[in-house]
């Protein structure tokens, strides 16, 4: 079986960051933390199932659309790559999986995207591995909307915000909130809902995720309905969240950042790029590509 924290389970913290205070997370363990947020969720099977071995870490799933399906952590090198590459394509082939792949800092070989660009991979917007760390509570301020922390249910408004704000399939949208549900047994996650006054479901929602060797927590799957964006949800999600955190004795969050939307806010925010992630997607269907 897959051994998903392996890597933080030996204590490793170098370098301390500087404006850290009494935490002692280094850099580097925020890069890998960053790097290995594809593989926090423990395995559950048919729904998050992983292979790992020393050239690369696959996820997959039963949900075609390539977001559910990931490669990372590759060590590749000059003599392997091709055919690894090819290794990887008919391994999701098989499944009739699309799939990404996620280049990181420590990725291997330099020269990766070369690679898959040439075996057909299609490149998406890249996003910042960002991280805060001296972690403040914030003031919430009033608006029209609120932000509340909601169980972690399969409920048909956050299912749709999920399709619509990351114009996913709604068939991925209740396979990830199945997934979701059930993972709530295995690691310590907490769900969040934006509620718009008058309206009788949330507008938005967003996910924290805790690591469980580490005193770190992952901010992710912050959306809002097309409609409703613009009011400051976005940054009153992450705001809440740090404050719930906090509470949780967590010293630093970690965000995954879409370079052409939610990374200018969070930067504005005060977050810190730790390393940037190069995102490549390979699609079966030809109908896929474009989306």
């Amino acid at each position: 079986m897959f051994i998903w924290n392996s890597y933080f389970s030996n204590g490793y913290y170098p370098d301390p960051i500087v404006d850290c205070g009494m935490c002692d997370i280094g850099i580097h363990v925020i890069t890998e933390a960053i790097e290995r947020s594809n593989s926090l969720w423990p395995q559950i099977d048919g729904l998050v199932e992983y292979i790992s071995t020393d050239r690369y870490l696959l996820n997959f799933s039963d949900d075609r659309h390539h977001f559910s399906n990931r490669v990372s952590l590759a060590k590749l090198t000059e003599a392997n790559a091709e055919s690894t590459i090819h290794e990887i394509i008919d391994f999701y082939r098989k499944r009739k999986l699309d799939f990404i792949w996620v280049i990181g800092p420590n990725s291997t070989p330099g020269n990766l995207a070369q690679y898959l660009e040439c075996n057909e991979f299609i490149p998406v917007s890249p996003s910042d591995g960002l991280y805060m760390s001296n972690l403040k509570e914030y003031n919430m301020a009033e608006t029209d909307f609120r932000i509340s922390e909601i169980p972690i249910v399969e409920d048909a408004a956050t299912i749709r915000i999920m399709a619509e704000g990351f114009e996913m399939p709604m068939e991925s949208s209740v396979k990830f909130h199945r997934t979701l549900f059930l993972m709530k047994e295995k690691i310590r996650l907490r769900t969040y809902a934006a509620l718009m006054d008058g309206v009788d479901e949330p507008v938005g929602c967003a996910f924290s995720t805790y690591y469980p060797d580490l005193p770190i927590a992952l901010l992710s799957g912050a959306t809002t309905l097309p409609e409703f964006r613009g009011r400051g949800m976005y940054r009153a999600l992450l705001q809440k969240r740090i404050n719930d955190v906090i509470g949780d004795s967590i010293k630093a969050v970690i965000v995954m950042a879409d370079q052409r939307s939610s990374a200018p806010i969070c930067h504005k925010f005060g977050f810190t790029k730790a390393c940037e992630l190069f995102i490549y997607k390979y699609c079966f269907d030809e109908n896929n590509r474009d989306e």
